[in-house]
């Protein structure tokens, strides 16, 4: 037959059902050979490896037709279904033989069918040959070299062909030679370090060690402390409170928080400066950020700036609140909240505290008048001054020789040291010191001569001026002595400011 088709190979994707390939070029049967089937059958995973299938284990050929002993077509039959997605590539083969003889007589003589199975076969060779040579690297049909050999043998060992500089022939070149790769004189130094330490050296760079392996395995760390528990162990702690047993960490600059009025709403509104303040329980500080709060009137606590103070309650007339910075150790977030002052009772919000916050410091008490504005003061360090002076105490009864508690308008719960005025009015004939002073103390301590305002025959010397700490229900304790006759004295006082002893100025 004639050769009439230069095709010589098909390609195939399998789809893993699939058992037979089509082969529509023809190829040799030679009985004498093995393989029988002029054919090379090769599947390739898809990691690019390759395969060379086995006539009669992997697969068998099936035809219809031969002619001196060519198949014009045939199938690859596999005898299991090559894997999905791989490739099937059935390439001619041709053994590189000529088994025909030629005889000018008897059954061998000269054969027109023989040589043109010979000529057929001939013509196949080429081809295959042809094949393979279109797979091969080639110079340009323009060039004129001639012997160009690849450089192989074990002195070039780990190295790469290229283009020698004269562009004539083949050479071989190291990764880190710069003239191969445009890397700079510093970067070829490292790359042609052979071992780690080299390789250190020239970056002037330290050594992987366990505690760094173990600093860097440390996760979750917002607002944590990485500190050892051993050679080459490390743990996280809150950057508050580094040990369990003993106080310890960060001790940021004195930087107290003060409050004030705000200036466009000082009835309802509360300015905090920011600063640092320590957690109650001794367990450490933190930074708290300037904020406006307010002294809410209804609804519950809100964080953040503009939001509701009170921790429980409402703003209510003629009433103590007290104010605190609060902190969740959880999110790191610091704000304020307040809570009603009461009468002999220490300031502590902790069972009202929002959710998270478990950390808390006490800032200072803000008051509300008759109407539930909050009163106007000024803030130095623990002094509050009120911008009007309040009238605590008027025309009370006092009689010679009798301690009386005055409760005043100083913050509930807390000691202070008040400052204010006392007058008093006689209503009957006599004369006698009238005095304040300290609520824990009592008469028998104080000096005869000491009052703070002489009142003679009904007529009221001057007005006295005092000093005096309260107890925690806002009292201080008021008396006559040395008094002659039996006066009945009207007394008033009013206060100014006071000094706040529960303040912790650090």
């Amino acid at each position: 037959m004639t050769i009439t088709t230069q095709i010589l190979r098909k390609d195939y994707t399998a789809n893993g059902s699939n058992i037979t390939f089509a082969v529509d070029f023809p190829i040799f049967y030679e009985s004498n050979s093995t393989p029988k089937f002029s054919l090379e059958v090769i599947t390739t995973d898809t990691s690019g490896i390759e395969t060379n299938k086995t006539e009669t284990t992997d697969y068998t050929i099936t035809y219809t037709t031969i002619e001196n002993g060519i198949i014009p077509i045939c199938n690859v039959v596999f005898n299991t279904a090559p894997t999905n997605g791989h490739k099937v590539s059935i390439l001619r083969k041709v053994n590189l033989t000529q088994n025909a003889e030629f005889t000018e007589s008897g059954t061998e003589k000269y054969s027109g069918k023989a040589v043109e199975s010979a000529l057929d076969k001939l013509t196949l060779q080429t081809l295959q040959i042809q094949e393979n040579l279109n797979r091969v690297v080639r110079l340009p049909k323009s060039s004129s070299l001639t012997n160009i050999e690849f450089p192989i043998n074990a002195s070039v060992a780990d190295e790469v062909i290229c283009i020698n500089s004269a562009g004539d022939n083949l050479t071989t070149k190291n990764l880190a030679d710069v003239s191969l790769a445009p890397v700079s004189t510093y970067i070829k130094t490292l790359l042609d370090d052979t071992t780690a330490s080299q390789a250190r050296t020239t970056l002037d760079a330290q050594q992987l060690n366990s505690n760094l392996t173990a600093l860097s395995g440390l996760t979750g760390a917002s607002n944590k402390i990485p500190y050892f528990t051993g050679a080459g162990a490390m743990a996280l702690t809150d950057k508050i409170n580094p040990a369990t047993t003993t106080t310890q960490g960060i001790t940021y600059l004195n930087n107290p928080i003060t409050i004030a009025n705000n200036a466009t709403t000082p009835n309802t509104d509360i300015d905090f400066s920011g600063g640092v303040f320590k957690f109650s329980d001794g367990s450490g500080q933190e930074v708290a950020s300037a904020l406006t709060k307010r002294l809410q009137s209804s609804g519950a606590w809100s964080a953040g700036a503009g939001g509701n103070m009170l921790l429980s309650g409402a703003r209510a007339n003629s009433s103590d609140y007290h104010l605190f910075a609060i902190y969740n150790p959880s999110t790191g977030v610091s704000d304020y909240g307040a809570l009603l002052g009461v009468a002999g009772t220490a300031p502590n919000p902790t069972s009202v505290l929002p959710s998270g916050y478990t950390k808390f410091e006490y800032e200072g008490t803000v008051h509300t008048d008759s109407s539930g504005n909050i009163l106007r003061f000024t803030q130095t360090m623990q002094h509050f001054v009120f911008q009007t002076v309040i009238n605590s105490i008027n025309g009370a009864s006092q009689s010679a020789g009798s301690e009386t508690l005055r409760t005043i308008r100083t913050p509930l719960g807390i000691k202070t040291k008040v400052r204010g005025s006392i007058l008093g009015v006689a209503s009957s004939a006599g004369s006698a010191h009238l005095k304040a002073y300290d609520a824990d103390i009592t008469s028998a301590t104080i000096a005869s001569n000491d009052g703070q305002v002489y009142i003679s025959n009904g007529v009221t010397l001057g007005v006295g001026y005092f000093e005096a700490i309260t107890n925690t229900s806002s009292q201080i304790k008021t008396n006559l002595v040395n008094t002659s006759g039996t006066p009945s004295i009207a007394c008033s006082i009013t206060i100014s400011g006071y000094e706040n002893l529960a303040l912790t100025q650090f």
